[in-house]
């Protein structure tokens, strides 16, 4: 998959830079994205106006042992494609990290003083196809779906300017 020129293909590749202002997570209905956007726009506003230094650690999809004896949305993500729920998947890839890279992120930014601005959290991205493949093979009787045509969907670029977000 890599190496295509996924918008000469006729597919959508969304960057980081078309989530701000809304414009974007509104336009593709991901109502969480959007949700995050304005979040942060707002605390952006905030701190400006109050003149508080803001870090923002943004975080990709949390995976990892849970604290909590229910299933939260980051490990349903997953669940879905092992108990048969999920028939096919998403022309889509997405972002993830260990909950305890998270943490230590937190620790790190906390205790470094001069840490400002935003930090991206992230270990790997992932194709869904890649993500079904990797669940086959650790867990070779659940039923994982492989369908012979993906939904449509659209690429996520990272590549975007630090200073889009005003920080």
């Amino acid at each position: 998959m890599e190496g295509r020129d996924r918008e000469s293909e006729g597919e959508i590749v969304r960057r980081l830079c078309d989530w701000i202002g809304g414009r974007g997570g509104a336009a593709a209905r991901n109502w969480y994205c959007y949700g995050k956007t304005m979040a942060e726009q707002a605390a952006w506003e905030v701190s400006k106006k109050k003149g508080v230094d803001l870090v923002v650690l943004n975080t990709a999809v949390v995976l990892g042992p849970m604290l909590q004896p229910t299933v939260n949305a980051s490990s349903v993500h997953i669940l879905k494609y092992l108990n048969g729920s999920a028939k096919t998947y998403a022309n889509s890839n997405q972002a993830y990290v260990h909950v305890k890279d998270v943490a230590l992120a937190h620790i790190l930014v906390f205790e470094t003083l001069s840490a400002s601005g935003r930090y991206l959290c992230a270990e790997i991205g992932l194709h869904r196809q890649e993500v079904v493949k990797i669940l086959a093979k650790f867990f070779p009787d659940y039923p994982i779906p492989f369908p012979t045509k993906l939904l449509s969907g659209y690429w996520l670029s990272y590549q975007c300017n630090s200073g889009v977000m005003g920080t």
